[in-house]
């Protein structure tokens, strides 16, 4: 994992994974069975190979209603600065499985 994966990982921990991480640890507790529409964990590629990195921009800047997804996606364009937006977005090209592969056309659903 390089610098920006790993701060982006950091930065998944403190604003991300209590909603996309179904899981809860003692460290932090999952709100994910709380919401009415579930996130997807960053793991799930089928989901996000499937957007481009400026859709991963979008949504996160500006929450869910930017791409027609749900408005529980809340915005942080005015919390974390573009380095760390674009941080998470290698974060979640990382993680994805299956593995995100740039230049590969995925379709949708």
């Amino acid at each position: 994992m390089g610098y920006q994966e790993q701060f982006g990982f950091q930065l998944n921990n403190k604003y991300c994974a209590g909603c996309h991480d179904p899981e809860s640890t003692p460290q932090r507790v999952s709100n994910y069975e709380n919401l009415e529409v579930k996130p997807h964990p960053f793991t799930e590629g089928d989901a996000f190979n499937k957007m481009s990195d400026d859709d991963l921009i979008a949504i996160i800047s500006h929450g869910g209603p930017a791409l027609k997804r749900s408005g529980l996606m809340p915005p942080y364009g005015y919390t974390l600065s573009k380095n760390e937006i674009e941080a998470l977005v290698s974060y979640v090209r990382l993680v994805s499985d299956p593995p995100y592969a740039p230049g590969t056309v995925y379709t949708r659903k």
